[in-house]
């Protein structure tokens, strides 16, 4: 990239600032690529910052792939790199989530501080907290809110089928569905939990014929309609 001098203006050009975002981009990702590859969840926040979430599974999977992390820091960082994201799917695919959290093992990871001005806002009486610690052994229903065109084929649902009709009832359609599943045990990946909620990471392999549309939600999602005129 060829880097300009400025307008004559005093003010950098629009490619002398876009090579300065390239620049710190680049060491953000640097920074968390040394920091998962150590073992340190918390430098996801960095990427969060940085507006880079989505490169941050990219790089877990280029570690793993590289054999420059084993299990179990694999196990040490998933669950933030995959938590913290709102779509982690959409950054590596779920084939790719399915092996690295099959290489990570199952477990659980439950959050048990929150601030007390945070704490307020979750509403824990909202969504009471299951602790499904161990990996259940028979079927466990599960819930997910979701695009009709998603069909509930994602990976992350909810035991609380009224978290799923909350997700359900925020999707960006004018009709979203209310999906259920009845999952065996060896089905479930992980166990995210917080007042909140608590999220079950599936194996989307294992869904096919267990999967219901449960209800279908009326969001009262209006899509906006722009007017084109032909200028004079």
């Amino acid at each position: 990239m060829t880097v300009t001098a400025d307008d004559g203006d005093g003010y950098p050009s629009m490619e002398e600032l876009l090579a300065q975002e390239a620049a710190v981009q680049g060491r953000v990702l640097a920074a968390v690529t040394v920091g998962l590859r150590q073992g340190h969840a918390t430098v996801v926040g960095a990427a969060c910052d940085s507006g880079l979430l989505d490169e941050v599974p990219k790089i877990l999977l280029e570690l793993w792939d590289l054999s420059e992390i084993d299990a179990a820091t694999l196990a040490a960082v998933l669950p933030e790199v995959w938590i913290v994201n709102p779509s982690p799917v959409s950054s590596i695919g779920k084939r790719e989530w399915l092996r690295l959290f099959k290489a990570a093992g199952y477990y659980h990871y439950l959050y048990r501080e929150v601030a007390l001005e945070y704490a307020q806002e979750l509403e824990p009486t909202k969504y009471p907290l299951v602790r499904a610690l161990d990996r259940p052994e028979g079927p466990l229903t599960v819930w997910r809110g979701a695009s009709i065109e998603d069909a509930g084929r994602g990976m992350s649902w909810s035991v609380h089928r009224a978290c799923a009709l909350d997700f359900a009832e925020r999707i960006l359609a004018p009709v979203s569905g209310l999906y259920m599943a009845e999952v065996p045990g060896r089905a479930i990946l992980a166990v995210f939990g917080d007042e909140r909620e608590q999220e079950v990471v599936v194996n989307p392999n294992m869904l096919r014929g267990r999967v219901t549309l449960a209800q279908t939600v009326e969001t009262g999602f209006e899509p906006r309609r722009f007017t084109f005129r032909t200028p004079p």
